[in-house]
């Protein structure tokens, strides 16, 4: 999977993830370092659920949640 990072003014800090509707509990993706921005990062997934619910948490706080998110089809993650 994909993380993007469309804004242009703060990092992505921080990467949840948790089976497709089921937001309790997520789990941190290993992310390594933030995502600065307008760049990008590609995340694996474990596991033989190809659908997840993602969180992204920039550097201001704002939080930004995706829905049914296939990795399997190395969907991406456009956040801004």
């Amino acid at each position: 999977m994909t993380v993007v990072n469309r804004n242009s003014g703060r990092s992505i800090q921080e990467v949840f993830f948790a089976n497709a509707g089921e937001s309790d509990p997520w789990q941190p993706a290993d992310l390594a370092s933030p995502v600065a921005p307008q760049s990008s990062k590609v995340l694996s997934m474990s596991g033989s659920n190809c659908f997840f619910d993602i969180k992204v948490r920039f550097s201001d706080g704002y939080e930004a949640t995706f829905t049914n998110v296939n990795v399997c089809r190395n969907d991406r993650v456009l956040a801004d």
